[in-house]
């Protein structure tokens, strides 16, 4: 008893040191966040940035914004159940968002090299 007493006491002080306890309603900066959701979050803002670079470097942008369109709302979703959710209880949003920027993508891409093909 004696033992995890103390146990909680230095836990108590390390979660006081290095501000790991948060007061209900106090917001986690970027940096407090795990650092495989910091990387997935970067990695697909990214290429959601690379996507809209070449979208308004495209000549013809009537097909690319179905494709676009679609990669943003499985941005938004992934970065909802990433960010704001947290956890388990996100797993969803993150799983969706990631299958429907991909497909997405994928969209956008062949849309790419269809329109590559077709006018060469």
């Amino acid at each position: 008893m004696e033992l995890r007493c103390r146990l909680l006491e230095v836990y108590a002080q390390d979660s006081l040191i290095n501000n790991k306890v948060k007061a209900k309603g106090e917001m986690f900066m970027w940096w407090e966040y795990y650092g495989d959701a910091v990387i997935a979050v970067s990695v697909l803002t990214a290429i959601l940035i690379l996507t809209f670079i070449h979208f308004f470097r495209a000549k013809r942008k009537k097909g690319f914004i179905a494709p676009l369109l679609i990669s943003i709302i499985g941005y938004i979703s992934f970065v909802i159940g990433i960010v704001f959710i947290r956890g388990w209880g996100g797993m969803g949003f993150i799983v969706y968002g990631v299958i429907i920027m991909g497909i997405g993508l994928i969209y956008y891409l062949g849309f790419g090299v269809y329109k590559k093909i077709r006018y060469q």
